[in-house]
């Protein structure tokens, strides 16, 4: 996930991932904000333990930012969120139930990519 300068959003989003039904997942959160979202990030680790702050210093392309997230992942499935969106409590089970076995998987969640396998 990456997130810059808007704090507001940004724990909306995270709250949507701590109400995710499937619990195994890792966040890596690429942060732009300068410091603006510590406190946030530091009130939702209890609900996401596995949550990885990478504060970075000053904006990146969203392509760089993403490229960054998914440099330091350690999971062998991607998936993209910003911090303006907003998953159901379902969506990563439904991709995780959709990825197995498969050699990709493609889906689209408000009209933007939500899954990039990595392999």
């Amino acid at each position: 996930m990456r997130t810059v300068r808007r704090p507001q959003r940004l724990r909306e989003c995270l709250q949507s991932l701590a109400v995710e039904t499937f619990r195994n997942f890792e966040l890596v959160l690429v942060d732009m904000s300068g410091g603006l979202t510590s406190t946030i990030v530091e009130e939702m680790r209890e609900c996401l333990p596995a949550l990885r702050h990478l504060k970075l210093n000053g904006a990146r392309s969203r392509p760089a930012a993403l490229n960054r997230g998914i440099e330091s992942a350690e999971g062998n499935v991607i998936t993209i969120l910003d911090d303006d969106n907003l998953w159901d409590p379902d969506h990563l089970g439904n991709i995780v139930r959709d990825f197995n076995d498969a050699d990709l998987v493609y889906k689209v969640c408000a009209s933007r990519p939500s899954l990039l396998p990595v392999k």
